[in-house]
């Protein structure tokens, strides 16, 4: 038995050395392995934080388009107002051509009728030139006619009657 003792013993050292160097080499293996948990732990709280980072990165992000949509609205409403004025302007343009170009039509029209009168009282007045320069000589015609009709009926005063006076 002291054979099979010293072999059981033998063997049982060996296993204990096998034993303490897995234990060792496991050791090893397990502080390798909390470094390598606590580096992923590290490692996740900084994609935690980079995640947190980006999520409020995103929601001022999707704040600034929420934003940017609104000024959006805002530019395009005014710019449609701005192409109903422009509309407005252009139809109130043309009816302003329109209305010149009946004016234009009408100032000629009524120019080519006051050239007419123009005609008419210049042609007019040398009429009644004439008529006046005629009317006036036959009234001092008729002055003197009168003035020599009074000196021929003068009618005679008794010389009493003037001496009278």
């Amino acid at each position: 038995m002291s054979d099979a003792f010293v072999i059981v013993a033998a063997g049982a050292a060996l296993l204990l050395v096998y034993t303490l160097l897995a234990a060792r080499r496991h050791r090893g293996e397990v502080q390798e392995l909390r470094q390598a948990i606590d580096e992923a732990t590290g490692q996740n709280r900084r994609l935690h934080e980079e995640r947190q980072r980006l999520t409020d990165e995103l929601k001022r992000a999707n704040a600034e388009i929420e934003r940017l949509r609104g000024e959006c609205r805002t530019l395009e409403a005014a710019r449609d107002e701005l192409e109903r004025k422009r509309q407005a302007l252009e139809e109130t343009a043309l009816r302003l051509e329109r209305a010149r170009a009946e004016l234009e039509a009408s100032l000629t029209a009524l120019q080519r009728k006051h050239a007419a009168l123009e005609t008419r009282v210049l042609e007019f007045q040398g009429e009644w030139t004439h008529q006046l320069t005629t009317l006036e000589e036959e009234v001092a015609t008729l002055g003197r006619q009168l003035g020599e009709f009074r000196k021929g009926t003068r009618l005679p005063l008794n010389p009493t009657e003037s001496d009278a006076r």
